[in-house]
Formats: structure tokens, sequence, C-alpha cells
């Protein structure tokens, strides 16, 4: 629930990197605000009788950094905010449970934002996976003024490729989560199914993981898929991984991943 107002996009606004990570690996929280100082707590997301977050860290306060201006690529309008300096560095702690995670940043003058990241268990061979769609929330994300849609890009015209390496302007940080994926996500842990999770990138970074587990749901509007993506998905139902899709217009747009100075598969192209 949002208890702060947004304020100006430059109040505060942050990324994680990388995008979805194991259980015991590190990551790196970019924040920018025009604040001198912030704070910011990370919850977990799922049903918890009915409250929908179980805060898990609270962060002392930070300094405020006002961070520089992302860079544009003129030829396919990425804007990259790969330049930002001193991030937060965390270590997931091994007791922490997979699932969706919320960072909510607050800073001294009282606006807020937020960035989710998802937090695997490569060793769970739980019944069920489910996979959150960031690639199409980067998509529809339109921070720095480009997303891959003309309607809301800089003088109508989309870019061709959208970055990771910047915070999400849809649901105040969070993508398209709160809209397409959050209640299925909570129904599910509600009804006590055995269940893990992972992110759509990880079908191209961790394909491993995907026949681990009896099914595959992928809870959301899971829109933009690289060719590896379809292909691996497609050999772990081949091998006896069941697949389930609570949503339309699923593997619709055909893109490629690349890196970035951050890491691996941080950019999606897609002309």
């Amino acid at each position: 629930r949002q208890d702060h107002p947004f304020g100006p996009v430059n109040a505060i606004a942050a990324f994680v990197n990388p995008a979805s990570v194991d259980l015991g690996e590190p990551i790196q929280l970019y924040v920018t605000t025009t604040a001198s100082a912030y704070a910011f707590q990370i919850y977990r997301m799922g049903w918890y009788q009915g409250k929908g977050a179980r805060l898990l860290y609270r962060s002392p306060l930070q300094q405020g950094i006002n961070q520089p201006t992302c860079s544009r690529d003129p030829a396919t309008r990425l804007v990259s905010c790969a330049n930002w300096l001193d991030p937060i560095a965390l270590t997931i702690p091994t007791t922490w449970v997979s699932g969706i995670y919320l960072v909510k940043l607050v800073s001294a003058a009282g606006y807020m934002r937020y960035a989710m990241f998802v937090v695997r268990d490569d060793a769970s061979h739980s019944a069920m996976l489910a996979q959150m769609a960031l690639m199409t929330s980067q998509a529809y994300n339109s921070w720095g003024g480009y997303s891959l849609y003309n309607y809301d890009s800089v003088g109508g015209v989309r870019a061709y490729a959208v970055s990771f390496d910047r915070p999400n302007d849809l649901y105040g940080g969070m993508g398209l989560f709160p809209q397409q994926e959050y209640d299925l996500i909570r129904w599910l842990e509600h009804s006590g199914y055995d269940l893990s999770y992972a992110a759509d990138v990880d079908l191209e970074l961790h394909p491993e993981i995907f026949t681990q587990h009896r099914l595959v749901v992928v809870a959301g509007h899971d829109e933009y898929w690289s060719t590896a993506m379809r292909d691996n998905l497609t050999s772990a139902r081949d091998a006896g991984v069941s697949l389930a899709f609570f949503s339309a217009n699923d593997d619709y747009w055909h893109v490629r991943l690349q890196g970035s100075p951050l890491g691996t598969d941080r950019v999606i192209v897609c002309y």
C-alpha cells in the first residue's frame, strides 16, 4: 500500500542487479534521490494470512545520491543507467525463501518508490515453478522516455532495445507484477502449493532448473521471448514437465537478449 507520495520522477528511484538471484548470492541496489538521505525495506510478497507480504529486512539510513543522467543510444533509443554510482551490495540469506521480493524506498523528503527482484532456489525440486514476466515489464517501462511502444515513448517513436539497468515507471516501480501476477501468487501460496519461483530471463540463463519441477506456471502477461527461452521450455516439456499458462498473449514478441556493463542478458532487443 502506497503510504507516501511518489513525487517527481527523480525524487527517489532504484533498480536491482541481477533481476533474479539464487539464495546465498549477492545483489546490488542502484538508487537515485534528490533527498539527502533515504532508507529501504525488503518484503517477500505472498499470502501471509491476507496481509500480502512479510518484512524481511530494514536498512539503516543511507546517504542520498543524485545519480548522473542515464545514457541514451541514438540508434536504438536504449536508455541505460549503468553509469550510476555506489550501489548498495546485499547478499541474499540462505534462510530466505524463493519468491517475489519488493524493495520499498522512502526518502528523507517523504517520497517513495519500489524496485523488485526474484529470489530463486536452484536446489529446489518443488512440485511447481512459477515464472515471472520481468521482460514484459521492461518492454512497457518508459522510464527515461522510451519503451518498446510508440504510445508512451518520446515523440511517439519507440525504442528497439530496453534495459534492466534503469528503474521501472509502472506502478511506482513494481512493473506489471501487481496487475498481472500478484493475485495468482497470493492464491497459490494461500492454497498451500509446493512452489518455487524464477524469472523469464532464467529460461535463457538457467534453463536446467526448469526440469527440476513437475509443473511450470507462467503467471502473468509473459509476452517477450527469445529463441533460447522457447527452445528451453519446449525441451523441458518434452522431458515430462507440464506447462500452465494463466494469461493470454504469451510468447508473442520475438526478442534477443544481450549483455550490458552490469551483467548478462540485461538488454532486450526487439525490432
